[in-house]
């Protein structure tokens, strides 16, 4: 009987994390609980694919459309600098200040970049959330089902009086019954609380309905090497962009410093917001992760010529100090991302031949249920249901496996700078060594 109480709360325990776990990831990307659709609310929803709701989500996103607004400013400032009719001897700064300007666009434009892929991130961890929940669902009908089936042949053993047919084995099918069912609806809110999440990322709102097309995890080739990966990182991230490009405008400062010998001169920090996005900040409680940098500049430098100089040679210091910082930091959130994939990698490949396993036993066992449910004392009901259990289990770790592994490639991707390809909605680039196959 223990046995049967530690694989009664085994399930409740790993399908209990499971099912939560689609939710859990959804609402700690997205924030928030998410309101429930009401049935007239889903007729009208809209049935796409993923390909379908990263393009509604590029076109919708408030987020996308904020970075827009500043691309737009920086691009409106450049004009406006560029059209000056200011004397040089008058503005001996104004060319420095016209290079400063483009690239202030070049910084913003980078940070649009670095905000699609987080949006297109977002997206698609969310989609999958959504399969993930839908999958798991699957696995505990699929319980309840051949409980159900269980259950009908105790009750019949009993009604035809068999001696090794107990009123307690037919308790304890329906105990496990109802721990199935109530899987199945915990399911159903996870699937709808998931949708709501994929909502908001593609910026729909409150308003707006999704219902996600696909079934199914993808069937994924690989081909990618560490290198690689650290290569397009540093290549491609946004961040990486706007940190080389602000050492750029810090550099031309001190040009700019050198040209006039007033006690106090304005930096381009007075006339244009060029900044770098920066990495997120350091932790080191149970999970270490090195902090970053910013840049600095105030809007006024004040002193002599060579006081002002000095000091805005200090700041290009620093700035170029950051973005090697930066470099440092994306090198190592792109081996990080690799390391998930290849580690998501082995637990698909060993989740698998777990549920293979199982797919051969548990015909067995119920093929021999009837003949073995009669022999005095062979508890074939109780090993039946645990061995029902037990495959729930591996299919449910298979399921989550695979859903972490989408979750790694996608994190792949947007640490690249969308310089890698998973192929879950672009073809895959090819690399210079493979990963095995999931």
């Amino acid at each position: 009987m223990r046995s049967t109480k530690n694989g009664i709360w085994m399930f409740v325990l790993v399908t209990g994390v499971v099912f939560t776990r689609a939710v859990s990831l959804a609402n700690a990307q997205e924030g928030g609980e998410a309101p429930a659709a009401n049935a007239g609310h889903e007729a009208e929803c809209q049935v796409l694919n993923l390909d379908q709701c990263i393009a509604l989500a590029l076109k919708q996103q408030p987020a996308l459309q904020a970075h827009q607004s500043s691309l737009m400013a920086a691009e409106t400032n450049r004009r406006a600098v560029e059209n000056l009719l200011i004397p040089s001897l008058i503005a001996r700064e104004l060319p420095i200040r016209r290079k400063q300007a483009a690239m202030g666009v070049t910084v913003a434009s980078a940070g649009l970049k670095q905000a699609e892929l987080e949006t297109i991130y977002a997206v698609t961890r969310l989609y999958y959330s959504v399969i993930f929940a839908r999958e798991q669902r699957k696995v505990a009908q699929k319980v309840v089902g051949e409980i159900q089936r269980t259950a009908l042949t105790v009750k019949l053993g009993l009604s035809q009086g068999e001696k090794e047919v107990r009123e307690s084995d037919l308790n304890k099918v329906n105990m496990y019954l109802k721990l199935a069912e109530a899987k199945v609806a915990e399911a159903e809110t996870g699937i709808r609380r998931a949708r709501a999440a994929l909502q908001e990322a593609i910026g729909l709102g409150a308003c707006g309905c999704v219902e996600v097309a696909d079934e199914g995890f993808p069937e994924l080739t690989l081909k990618i090497c560490l290198q690689d990966i650290i290569n397009m990182a540093l290549a491609n991230r946004g961040e990486m962009i706007q940190a080389d490009t602000v050492a750029e405008v810090m550099g031309l400062e001190v040009e700019a410093q050198k040209t006039t010998f007033r006690p106090r001169f304005h930096t381009f920090a007075a006339v244009a917001d060029i900044h770098a996005r920066p990495i997120p900040q350091g932790e080191s409680n149970g999970e270490y992760r090195p902090g970053a940098l910013g840049p600095e500049m105030p809007t006024t430098l004040v002193g002599s010529r060579r006081m002002r100089v000095e000091r805005a040679e200090h700041f290009y210091t620093r700035a170029t100090a950051v973005a090697e910082k930066t470099a440092n930091l994306i090198a190592l959130d792109a081996e990080d991302a690799f390391l998930k994939v290849e580690a998501a990698l082995k637990q698909v490949a060993l989740t698998r031949a777990a549920v293979e396993q199982a797919r051969i036993l548990i015909p067995r066992l119920e093929k021999d249920y009837p003949t073995r449910r009669k022999r005095p004392g062979a508890g074939a009901t109780e090993e039946l249901l645990r061995n029902y259990v037990v495959a729930a289990q591996a299919e449910a770790q298979y399921n989550e496996a695979r859903f972490k592994l989408i979750i790694a490639l996608a994190g792949l991707e947007r640490a690249t700078g969308g310089g890698f390809s998973a192929g879950l909605y672009s073809p895959i680039r090819d690399g210079a060594c493979s990963l095995p196959r999931p």
